[in-house]
C-alpha cells in the first residue's frame, strides 16, 4: 500500500465531498478514495470551484473534473465563484473563503464532510511562509488536520478533513503515473511572483541541497510538535476561561480578577480563544490585535481596540468585553405624567407611575410632564446644596461599562435630572413638594435587559 493509500485511509466515515481541483494532489486522492470505496462502501462526491480567473483554462479544468467523476460514475457539483480582481482584500484569500463556503454548503447537504489533498509538502511551505510572517505557535502549527467550517448560508458547520498531510508530492506523482492517470497543471503555480511558489520552486529545494535533503519532513515535524504546544494550551485557556467568561447578546465578557498569575504564553492564547468564541474563528486576528488586547487588559477602563471583522474589545473596570457596538441613538421624548413611552430605538419602555402610599419614591415633581432621553454631554444630577455631580462621574463610580452609558434612560424635570437608569436614586430627587413617582422599565424586540 502507498503512502497516499495510507493517508486516505485513514479517513473514517462513509460520507465525504473530495474537493478536486483537476490538479495532481486532489486526482490522486480521488482515485484512492475511489478505489477504497470498492471495499469499504464510501459514498463520494466531487465538487470544482470554478474561480473565474484564468478564462479557457479554467474552463479545462472543470471539463476534466466533469470527465473525470463521469468515468469513475461519482456524482459531482461545480460551483462558479464570483471573484472581481478588482475587488478590494487578498485576492488568493478570498478565493479559499468563497471556495471553503461552497465546500462546506455541499458537505451539509449530503450529510458528508470535506475532505482535500493537502500534501507534506504544502504544510512544509505554510510553516515557511508563516514563520517569516511572524506566526506564533498556532499559526506555525501548519494546517490542521481537522477543523471546521462554518456555511454562511445556513449558519451550520461542516468538518474537514486533509488525510494527505503525511504524504510527499513526488508520492503522488509516482502514484498517479503507476495508474495512467493524467492531471491538470495550473502555470499560475509555476510563477515566482507569487510567495508559496518562490518558496516551493526555489527556496526549499535550495535548503534540501545545502542543509538537509529531508527539510519538508523535518518543517512538518516541527509544525505537528507546534500544534501539540498549542493544543495544551488551548486546554488551559478553556479551563481556565470555564468559569470566568459570559457569553451575551451583543459579546462576550471576561472577568479578570485572577488574571496576574496567568504565565505570559496562556494569557496570548487566552485571549485568542476568547476572540475565536465570539467571533467563531481566527480569521484576520494578528499578533498586533492580540497585543491591544493585552494593553487593554493591563490599562485603565474606558479603553478601547479594534479587531477584526467589526469586533472591538474594551475593557470594563475589573473585566474585558469583546462584541460589536451599535450605533448609539440619540432619544428625547415628553412625557405626561403618569404615563408611557416607547423608545423603538433602544427597545425600550418606560412607564412612570404614582409611588404607592409607604412606597420609596424614585424622583418627585411637581410638574405635569418630563422629559425622557439619553445622557448628553455635561449632565449633571439634581443637587439642592453644593455643586451637582456629574453624571458622567456617577455612571463610573457605579462601573458601568462605557458602552452601555449613551443607552441608559434618564428623566428630566424642570431641567434638571431627577433620576438615572441603573443609578441608585441617592442623589437629591427633585421637587420634596411634588407629587412622588416611581420608574419602571420593560425591554422589547430582542434588547438586553435593562441594567
Amino acid at each position: 500500500m502507498t503512502a497516499l493509500e495510507q493517508g486516505a485511509g485513514e479517513t473514517s466515515g462513509s460520507a465525504f465531498v473530495v474537493a478536486c481541483s483537476g490538479g495532481a494532489d486532489s486526482t490522486a486522492l480521488l482515485l484512492a478514495l475511489d478505489e477504497m470505496s470498492k471495499e469499504k462502501d464510501l459514498r463520494l462526491v466531487v465538487a470544482h470551484a470554478h474561480h473565474q480567473l484564468r478564462g479557457a483554462e479554467s474552463d479545462a479544468d472543470e471539463e476534466f473534473v466533469r470527465e473525470l467523476a463521469r468515468r469513475l460514475r461519482l456524482p459531482y457539483e461545480v460551483r462558479r465563484l464570483e471573484l472581481s480582481p478588482q475587488s478590494t482584500g487578498n485576492l488568493e484569500a478570498r478565493a479559499r473563503r468563497k471556495r471553503y463556503d461552497f465546500l462546506a454548503e455541499v458537505a451539509i447537504r449530503h450529510g458528508a464532510c470535506v475532505v482535500t489533498a493537502h500534501t507534506l509538502d504544502d504544510q512544509a511551505e505554510t510553516f515557511v511562509l508563516k514563520l517569516i510572517r511572524g506566526a506564533g505557535a498556532g499559526g506555525l502549527s501548519g494546517i490542521a488536520r481537522r477543523r471546521r467550517h462554518q456555511d454562511p448560508t445556513t449558519g451550520r458547520w461542516a468538518e474537514v478533513r486533509r488525510p494527505m498531510l503525511g504524504v510527499r508530492r513526488k508520492e503522488v506523482l509516482d502514484y498517479l503515473t503507476s495508474r495512467g492517470q493524467q492531471f491538470r497543471i495550473d502555470r499560475t503555480n509555476l510563477s515566482l511572483d507569487l510567495d508559496r511558489n518562490w518558496v516551493r520552486n526555489e527556496l526549499l529545494p535550495r535548503l534540501q541541497e545545502r542543509l538537509n535533503p529531508r527539510t519538508p519532513e523535518v518543517l512538518s515535524r516541527t509544525a505537528g510538535i507546534l500544534q501539540e504546544v498549542d493544543d495544551f494550551l488551548r486546554r488551559e485557556a478553556a479551563k481556565w476561561l470555564e468559569d470566568r467568561c459570559e457569553q451575551q447578546a451583543q459579546g462576550i465578557v471576561l472577568t479578570l480578577t485572577d488574571w496576574e498569575p496567568l504565565p505570559e504564553a496562556l494569557r496570548k492564547t487566552t485571549l485568542r480563544l476568547l476572540f475565536e468564541r465570539i467571533a467563531g474563528s481566527l480569521a484576520g486576528l494578528t499578533f498586533r490585535h492580540v497585543a491591544a488586547l493585552e494593553e487593554l487588559v493591563g490599562g485603565r477602563s474606558g479603553r478601547r481596540a479594534h479587531l477584526p471583522g467589526g469586533w472591538v474589545g474594551e475593557r470594563d473596570f475589573d473585566s474585558l468585553w469583546i462584541g460589536r457596538l451599535s450605533p448609539v441613538p440619540r432619544v428625547e421624548q415628553e412625557l405626561s405624567l403618569p404615563g408611557i413611552v416607547e423608545l423603538p430605538s433602544l427597545g425600550k419602555r418606560v412607564a412612570v407611575r404614582f409611588a404607592e402610599p409607604g412606597e420609596s419614591a424614585d424622583f418627585c415633581t411637581a410638574s405635569s410632564h418630563v422629559l425622557v432621553r439619553t445622557r448628553r454631554p455635561g449632565d449633571r444630577l439634581a443637587s439642592s446644596a453644593g455643586a451637582a455631580p456629574k453624571l458622567k462621574r456617577r455612571l463610573m463610580e457605579s462601573k458601568i461599562p462605557l458602552r452601555e452609558r449613551d443607552r441608559l434612560v434618564v428623566i428630566e424635570a424642570c431641567g434638571r435630572l431627577v433620576w438615572v437608569e441603573g443609578l441608585e436614586t441617592s442623589f437629591e430627587c427633585g421637587e420634596r413638594s411634588g407629587h412622588p413617582y416611581r420608574v419602571e422599565i420593560e425591554t422589547f424586540g430582542g434588547m438586553e435587559p435593562s441594567i
